[in-house]
């Protein structure tokens, strides 16, 4: 047959039933393809736990001023940004107790690069090593990253910090790691959970422990509310 006669080619829904299933057939015996689906009773058990994290008096004042100019249309001047949140206080708490009381490093998901820009500076003030990864990272540099946290090489790292957008898919990081940090919920909630995947899949041999960071009654509480429909619907 020519490249042309190929190409018009059509198969009836049968004819590619039939085709694929021969297709399994061969491929069978040289490939070995395991769903997570078929070996989620073989995982490790996975806890989620919300910890709230109370808005001081002055955040409090800050972000009801916030949320006027936002209705107004109006940019909130860059003085009126808080220089701490109470998550980035909790998970300061977080990280000490998980290494000191548990040995665990923990993957810390955000968002925003900006969040892990706060993140960060605390690790850099209390001189604590870590590592890091968001849209900016060099594709070179992401496996040397990955390889370092994996292996071990530096079992000083106190923790990973990721962007959900960046490291939500394709890294494999159960090995070094069994607890997942969100430090903000993303609206969507497949993104969380491809977070989670990240250290919750095949090769885990550890409990996972996740952790939602939650305001409290504001727009984060709120928006977990709004999501947990679509939760409970993608669970069924």
């Amino acid at each position: 047959m020519r490249e042309k006669e190929l190409r018009q080619v059509v198969l009836s829904k049968e004819e590619e039933s039939l085709v694929l299933c021969q297709l399994h057939s061969v491929l069978r015996p040289f490939l070995l393809r395991r769903t997570k689906s078929q070996v989620l009773s073989h995982l490790p058990r996975k806890q989620e736990r919300l910890l709230a994290c109370p808005l001081s008096a002055w955040q409090r004042r800050l972000y009801r001023l916030l949320e006027d100019l936002s209705r107004a249309h109006s940019p909130a001047p860059t003085y009126l940004l808080p220089p701490s949140s109470a998550p980035r206080l909790t998970t300061s708490n977080l990280l000490n107790q998980l290494r000191k009381v548990l040995g665990r490093r923990p993957l810390i998901f955000s968002q925003f690069t900006t969040s892990l820009d706060l993140i960060e500076d605390f690790f850099i003030h209390r001189g604590m090593p870590y590592c890091r990864l968001d849209g900016r990272t060099p594709a070179d540099a992401r496996a040397e990253i990955i390889a370092e946290f994996n292996c071990g090489r530096r079992a000083s790292f106190m923790a990973f910090l990721i962007t959900t957008r960046a490291g939500g898919v394709g890294l494999n990081l159960q090995a070094g790691a069994d607890t997942v940090i969100l430090f903000d919920s993303d609206w969507n909630p497949q993104s969380d959970a491809q977070a989670m995947a990240r250290c919750h899949r095949i090769g885990q041999t550890e409990e996972v422990l996740v952790l939602r960071l939650v305001s409290g009654d504001n727009k984060c509480g709120r928006q977990l509310q709004d999501v947990r429909p679509l939760m409970r619907i993608k669970a069924d």
